[in-house]
């Protein structure tokens, strides 16, 4: 049940330039969390945000004054990265009640977290090699995050990951030579390290690896891990690929209780990852690779040998003729496999895409589309940087081309 009771058209700001949009919380369980999320809209530019809005209890219940949170926001607001949500603008309202309440805002990603869809093994390593790039970031500017977990992964339009979420993150104690700077609320517990459940063992960015670990466990299985217990299993039908076990034994290490038997670091887990991936897209290829299939050979077979017996019986063809006739009929392809209406895809794309500026809009449709069937080969997004260049959609183009160097 929310707490924080909005109307649409309430608004906000220090000059009253931002308008809540709808009244009901973005964030389906306001229940269990410390804030809620609301569409809003800024009045001049009508550009979308989200905004994140404390409940007051939550400051309440830890003492905490909101001149507390604004210090620590304009330090988190310098931060700039491409894998993590940029925080827009921030300040204080006052709930029904009058009691002070704490807002951000940040870009809106309206496609949701990396539950929202599905997506392809590989894909889902990629996001997760992402998101140990925005970690690390974070790390370097001592901030742990301290509540990893899929709904605070986005997924841009463009198959970038942001990660959201900076309410309870943590400054390095040796930063102001304090303690935990911001509250001790801990992170999902399913997903939270064992060292973050108590207090006998400091919080460090390890606690970050933990949750990665326990999050891409979910994003592939689909299923919520068991809390402070480490991973040392998967379902069985996840374990008849080439890579499961490697897979398993980067989710045991990441997931591990000890944090001296956990890996060390950020760009430790990214190394395995990034093996994981490459195996994983080699699989991948193979599969493509095999050609027809299974239904589709099976009928290609069966048409193969009802025409050599209706030539054989007619007796009529010379042997060198039915030699050709049969090669000619074995090359026909009866179904297209996902490579076939790819490459068709991407081809007559970047077709059109030499023909210059005229056809761009039916190239970039098609481009798109190629995209959406293969987002790993980094074929189609130069064409499309060029032509979101053209047709001046600037951030587009930044986006596709980023990805291109990336892949």
């Amino acid at each position: 049940m929310s707490e924080l009771h909005f109307t649409a058209g309430y608004t906000f700001g220090e000059h009253s330039e931002y308008t809540i949009l709808r009244s009901t919380p973005l964030n389906k369980d306001t229940k269990n969390t410390f804030a809620e999320v609301y569409l809003a809209v800024k009045t001049k530019t009508r550009k979308k945000f989200a905004v994140k809005i404390l409940k007051p209890s939550i400051i309440k219940k830890f003492d905490r004054v909101t001149d507390d949170f604004q210090i620590e926001i304009k330090l988190l607001m310098e931060l700039n990265h491409r894998y993590v949500i940029k925080i827009e603008d921030f300040g204080t309202l006052a709930d029904k009640d009058g009691m002070p309440s704490f807002y951000l805002l940040t870009e809106y990603i309206p496609h949701g977290n990396i539950l929202s869809s599905e997506y392809s093994f590989p894909q889902l390593i990629n996001f997760t090699l992402q998101v140990c790039e925005g970690l690390t970031f974070l790390h370097k500017n001592k901030v742990i995050h301290r509540d990893i977990k899929p709904d605070n992964i986005l997924i841009h339009e463009s198959k970038l990951v942001k990660i959201v979420d900076f309410g309870i993150a943590k400054f390095y104690a040796e930063m102001l030579n304090e303690g935990d700077l911001v509250s001790s609320v801990i992170g999902a517990p399913a997903y939270a390290a064992p060292e973050q459940m108590g207090k006998s063992m400091p919080i460090t960015p390890q606690v970050d690896v933990y949750s990665l670990g326990k999050t891409l466990y979910t994003m592939i299985t689909k299923k919520v891990p068991v809390a402070g217990v480490q991973i040392k299993s998967l379902p069985d039908k996840y374990m008849h690929y080439p890579y499961s076990n490697f897979l398993l034994e980067v989710l045991k290490k990441s997931t591990e209780v000890d944090p001296a038997r956990r890996y060390e670091d950020i760009n430790s887990l990214k190394t395995d990852l990034n093996g994981l991936y490459r195996i994983a897209k080699r699989y991948k290829k193979r599969q493509w690779k095999k050609g027809v299939p299974v239904t589709g050979r099976f009928i290609k077979s069966a048409a193969v040998l009802l025409l050599i017996f209706l030539i054989g019986s007619a007796g009529y063809v010379k042997r060198t003729e039915f030699v050709k006739l049969y090669q000619k009929f074995k090359s026909v392809k009866f179904v297209k496999t996902d490579e076939d209406k790819y490459e068709d895809t991407l081809r007559k794309g970047m077709e059109l895409f030499s023909l210059g500026v005229s056809e761009y809009n039916h190239s970039s449709k098609l481009l798109e589309k190629a995209v959406k069937l293969n987002p790993d080969d980094p074929r189609p997004y130069p064409c499309l940087g060029r032509i979101y260049d053209e047709m001046g959609k600037l951030k587009d183009s930044i986006i596709s081309w980023e990805i291109a160097v990336r892949l």
